[in-house]
């Protein structure tokens, strides 16, 4: 019994000692969409907050900022010029092409044949000064589409390399780490949390994504890296959005609005 009161006084302790995190990070996309996404993050446990430096001028607009209090499932993006704010959810902010067609709704899509694979790939270098190891997550679907009338066939391939540190709490994970392995299809994404059994803080990650079509190949590849990382406490009003900000449309909202949809 005293041993167990120990264990679980040393995990509290440890639990702690690294309450909050700040860090820079930037991430950027090449191949069909150019796009890169910079600024710095202060987490801590299931709260963090990103201010945007650089945004993708779709989803974030540069010098916006991001509150999540549920470890990034749920976003409130909010722009300080015109003093609003949207919610997102983590699985429509992925990007992917299927999680596209999901939000556009009149879209009807199928998955089918989907496969995931996970592996270790050993040490890593150290990254911040943080000892790493690697894995790999390699995910293929095929998308099966009816847009308007027209059936199309889509094979979509997805692989993210990680170097991990368990040095720091994975729950201090930013939601653009996140999206490097999610693709915002709920039958896709239980294989890959099932396959995948390597844990810790991503410090980097490189993710390509490809799409197949009547033998046309889309590619794209994004590097997440992370910088000048730091233990640090914060104060709760980090965490809080400005209560004179007035909710709005997100993207994809809009979008559906454009096009006459709900």
């Amino acid at each position: 019994m005293k041993r167990i009161v120990l264990a679980v006084a040393l995990i509290a302790l440890a639990q702690a000692a690294f309450a909050g995190l700040s860090y820079n990070f930037e991430s950027v996309t090449t191949g069909i969409r150019e796009s890169t996404i910079s600024g710095s993050a202060a987490a801590d446990g299931t709260s963090f907050r990103m201010n945007i430096r650089r945004g993708d001028g779709f989803t974030f607009s540069d010098g916006s900022f991001v509150i999540s209090h549920d470890g990034g499932r749920t976003l409130l993006v909010a722009d300080p010029a015109t003093k609003t704010y949207y919610e997102l959810a983590l699985a429509d902010a992925t990007g992917s092409a299927a999680s596209m067609f999901k939000q556009l709704g009149f879209l009807k899509f199928k998955i089918s044949d989907p496969k995931v694979t996970a592996r270790d790939l050993g040490k890593g270098e150290v990254i911040e000064g943080y000892p790493t190891h690697r894995s790999r997550v390699a995910s293929t679907y095929t998308m099966s589409i009816n847009a308007m009338g027209t059936p199309l066939k889509i094979g979509v391939q997805m692989t993210t390399e990680s170097w991990l540190t368990d040095s720091i709490p994975a729950e201090l994970t930013n939601f653009l780490q996140k999206q490097s392995i999610t693709t915002g299809i709920a039958e896709i994404d239980k294989l890959v949390s099932a396959q995948s059994t390597a844990k810790g803080f991503p410090l980097k990650q490189v993710t390509t994504f490809r799409m197949i079509q009547n033998g046309h190949v889309i590619d794209s590849k994004t590097t997440t890296t992370i910088h000048d990382v730091a233990k640090k406490q914060f104060p709760d009003s980090q965490f809080v959005l400005p209560a004179s900000y007035k909710k709005t449309d997100n993207p994809v909202e809009k979008m559906m609005k454009a096009l006459g949809g709900k």
